[in-house]
């Protein structure tokens, strides 16, 4: 499932325009959505996803270095 979320987003931003990042980001209504994200962009969207994706494969690396026993890594 990942690596199909993976090679759509490759997709995606390889055929993006600026006009599509500039353009206010569709946020759906209802419940789980927040009220901030009304009124962003598709770019500002784009570095929160880009931003998390980079934070989580930091701790994977961390953690996976922890458990390797990498005395280094502490």
């Amino acid at each position: 499932m990942r690596d199909a979320q993976g090679a759509e987003l490759e997709r995606w931003l390889s055929a993006v325009t600026a006009d599509e990042l500039s353009a206010p980001a569709p946020v759906p209504a209802g419940r789980g959505w927040p009220p901030y994200a009304r009124g962003k962009s598709v770019l500002e969207c784009m570095h929160v996803v880009l931003n998390e994706e980079w934070a989580h494969h930091g701790f994977c690396v961390r953690d996976l270095d922890l458990l390797g026993g990498d005395p280094g890594v502490r």
